[in-house]
């Protein structure tokens, strides 16, 4: 087998340059904002989708549209796009042939959208809020921003709140309260937002494209051993993370694509389960899909693509990188993409907790596996829970003292406790316990409980601390 061909290419963004902050003053005389609001992703975040997932999605999808007509667009999750389209009036014929050729095609992707221009990004945003017309005259843009309702800016309810026990009902009227009142009262951070509005320095980041990295390598012959395809794999993972490392990035799943002469492709998706550029990780995930692997027809080339790419995230306190890079708390991350890639996704799960006082229905099944160092050490320092709680309590015997036994007559030692738990009521699992952490004769440490809903008071079993 010899290599025919192996390529290296970058399919969009770039974040080895940095995002610019574009503001107004580093703008030219002829400076103008385009905002695009999207009513129907407002309903979509009011209704529970978060501004994350939007931005990920379709604000990201309607962004790239935007760069048709600017380069410079900046985000507005979850429901509106800001343009900077100044410098591009000249090439599309004027503002009016712009927000033309935009809604067209916003149409055809069955987007509703409105649109308004002004010379500052917020101001352009607050407008087409309001279903405003453009403002194209910085001497025009107080009055008309003054006209608007304060519930345009979008600021939080108990702001909007307290601006209408005051008897506040318009920009205009924020305008005119005085400053020190407004900013002691209300918050400097909104006293700022109505300056970038009518002209102050108003910083934001530029949109850039997600990156994604892809490498191939094409066989001078057909392979039909999956034994063949670990030396090129390896090749073309050493040459991702390669590009990972000089891009300053990371990934979180891989698509390995297998190309074949006669039947279609065939795709091995590997999910991580933190974002990572570890070559050894991603080693060990690739040689554990080949094992399982059965090749069902000749396979001429071979790709591997990463997913979104994001900044990386160095855990470690090393000045370069190097060794260090494999850091031992990613241990068990490691551990559940190995789970993964051999025994499946559908049969790997997650545990979620369930804000429930009853033990027994205090954690839930979850398809979302994470690694939480921190978290769960907090949480079990915080309530001071076993990992191992048995499917239903287990009786105990007691001593005439009324005292708890395990495994032999002599009575366990209560070591801390009681925490009592009182839940359920209002269905048919109510509880009323009594729990503690005892001591077994041969040092064991248990987790038992005195049953006070029954006549006998009685004594269980419920868990095992390691």
């Amino acid at each position: 087998m010899s290599r025919a061909l192996e390529t290296l290419a970058l399919f969009t963004g770039d974040p080895s340059q940095p995002r610019r902050d574009v503001s107004f003053r580093d703008a030219p005389s002829n400076h103008l904002w385009l905002a695009a609001y999207f009513p129907k992703l407002a309903l979509e975040s009011l209704a529970g989708i978060s501004a994350d997932e939007a931005e990920r999605g379709k604000l990201q999808s309607l962004a790239r549209h935007a760069e048709r007509f600017t380069p410079i667009v900046s985000l507005e999750p979850p429901s509106a796009l800001l343009m900077e389209v100044g410098g591009s009036l000249k090439l599309f014929d004027g503002i009016d042939a712009i927000k033309d050729l935009l809604a067209a095609g916003l149409r055809q992707r069955q987007v509703t959208a409105h649109l308004c221009a002004a010379p500052t990004a917020l101001a352009a945003l607050w407008l087409a809020r309001s279903k405003e017309n453009d403002v194209l005259s910085r001497q025009e843009l107080a009055g008309r921003l003054g006209r608007l309702p304060v519930e345009a800016t979008e600021w939080p309810r108990k702001v909007l709140m307290l601006l209408e026990s005051m008897g506040v009902r318009t920009l205009g009227e924020c305008m005119r309260l005085p400053r020190d009142g407004f900013a002691r009262r209300i918050g400097r951070e909104y006293l700022n937002e109505i300056d970038k509005s009518l002209g102050d320095h108003d910083p934001r980041l530029e949109f850039r494209p997600p990156l994604e990295l892809d490498a191939s390598f094409e066989f001078a012959n057909e392979v039909t051993d999956t034994a063949a395809l670990e030396s090129p794999g390896k090749r073309l993972i050493e040459n991702l993370v390669v590009s990972l490392r000089k891009h300053q990035a990371q990934t979180q799943s891989l698509e390995c694509v297998f190309r074949h002469s006669d039947r279609s492709i065939t795709i091995e998706r590997m999910n991580l389960a933190e974002p990572t550029r570890d070559e050894d990780r991603f080693v060990r995930l690739f040689m554990d899909r080949l094992e399982q692997m059965r090749v069902h027809a000749p396979v001429v080339a071979l790709s591997i693509k990463t997913g979104l790419v994001e900044p990386a995230h160095v855990s470690h306190g090393a000045l370069f990188e190097g060794s260090s890079e494999h850091d031992p708390r990613s241990a068990g991350s490691s551990l559940i993409e190995r789970l993964q890639a051999r025994f499946g996704m559908k049969n790997l799960y997650g545990m979620d907790l369930v804000d429930e006082h009853r033990p027994e229905a205090a954690w839930s099944r979850s398809r979302h596996l994470r690694h939480e160092r921190h978290g769960l050490l907090a949480i079990g320092q915080a309530r001071r829970r076993p990992l191992w709680i048995l499917p239903a309590p287990r009786p105990l015997s007691s001593t005439v003292d009324g005292l708890p036994c395990y495994k032999s007559r002599r009575p366990l030692r209560l070591e801390c406790g009681p925490e009592r738990i009182e839940s359920g009521w209002w269905d048919d699992g109510g509880i009323e316990r009594d729990y503690h952490i005892a001591l077994s004769d041969h040092d064991e440490r248990l987790w038992v409980f005195r049953d006070r809903s029954s006549m006998n008071r009685g004594w269980y079993l419920h868990g095992f601390f390691a």
